[in-house]
């Protein structure tokens, strides 16, 4: 496991989880890195796998916002290819868990449908599946 958030009322019950984990650690002869850090959650948000995680709600992170606006600017100029259709399915996937609804009804539902970019994944599934089975002809 490379990264790990625990949340806890109060710093004294969150080092006795760490003395925990790290005497689990121990007896598999692992460690704990050195640069582990206890955040104040209150007054600010914590940066985690591409998310803001607030108190109250998650937002995307600023550049993965960026990256995926000029992404769906890009396929509206040029129109829906395989690729695109599947980095915007892949996009539409990870908005969904944040609470970004406004995101999507002003960057994304006005330029690029999601089911038709479903249905080009599924044409070139379909053409690519055709042309697996053509390659084991067995005369049949």
């Amino acid at each position: 496991m490379d990264d790990m958030i625990l949340f806890l009322p109060n710093k004294r019950k969150l080092r006795k989880v760490k003395e925990s984990i790290e005497e689990y650690l121990g007896k598999e002869g692992l460690d704990l890195k050195d640069s582990w850090q206890l955040f104040k959650t209150d007054s600010r948000p914590l940066d985690f796998l591409g998310y803001r995680f607030h108190r109250d709600h998650i937002t995307l992170r600023r550049s993965n916002f960026l990256r995926i606006r000029r992404r769906i600017k890009k396929v509206y100029k040029k129109g829906i290819n395989y690729l695109n259709a599947c980095a915007i399915i892949s996009y539409n996937g990870f908005i969904s868990h944040s609470d970004c609804y406004t995101f999507k009804k002003k960057y994304l539902y006005p330029y690029i449908s999601i089911k038709a970019c479903k249905g080009v994944i599924s044409d070139e599934n379909r053409k690519q599946c055709q042309t697996y089975s053509e390659s084991f002809n067995f005369g049949w």
